[in-house]
């Protein structure tokens, strides 16, 4: 037997960002997380710019998982964010080999919460050794360093490196601080 199915769709037209709530993270300030925000509320609703920001919190580092929840509501698209803290300390070890350095090792420890704000810290080494010929090592201290009372995407960043390689009948010793 054959039927017809007759279906009708009625456009509710575009939505807007309406409401954003977030769940707590513990050590921060409410509101912390905004800062990689994409929208604003009252701006036409497009999942690529939650998409957006979820990728760039996570790139920030500060949690470590993240996605929206949309909602359509009669004042517009009300969004919550879902929050996966993890912990605020990271330490990477890793090893290699380089055609210009030879054997590699590289070693970081990273605060992602540093304070309230979201504040980090990152502190570095390096070190290689090539044939015998060419050895070095590398020790850096950076932040990013969220100096206002609320939650603002305005920060400094200092840091400071330190950095000694030794070649045949060559040694340089190289130290920079920086602020930006």
């Amino acid at each position: 037997e054959t039927g017809e199915v007759e279906i009708e769709v009625e456009d509710g037209g575009q939505q807007k960002f309406s409401s954003i709530s977030e769940e707590p993270v513990d050590g921060l300030f409410e509101g912390v997380l905004r800062r990689h925000h994409a929208f604003e509320i009252g701006q036409p609703y497009d999942v690529r710019l939650s998409e957006l920001t979820s990728q760039r919190t996570l790139s920030d580092g500060i949690i470590q998982s993240t996605h929206f929840v949309a909602a359509c509501t009669p004042q517009g698209m009300a969004l919550t964010q879902k929050i996966v803290a993890g912990a605020p300390r990271l330490i990477t070890v890793g090893f290699g080999i380089n055609t210009d350095r030879g054997l590699m090792a590289r070693s970081s420890w990273k605060n992602t919460r540093l304070d309230a704000r979201g504040t980090k810290l990152d502190v570095g080494a390096k070190a290689w050794f090539r044939n015998g010929d060419i050895w070095g090592q590398e020790l850096s201290l950076g932040t990013e360093w969220y100096v206002l009372p609320r939650p603002s995407r305005f920060f400094l960043q200092p840091g400071i490196s330190l950095k000694h390689e030794s070649q045949v009948k060559f040694r340089t010793l190289v130290g920079r601080a920086s602020l930006t």
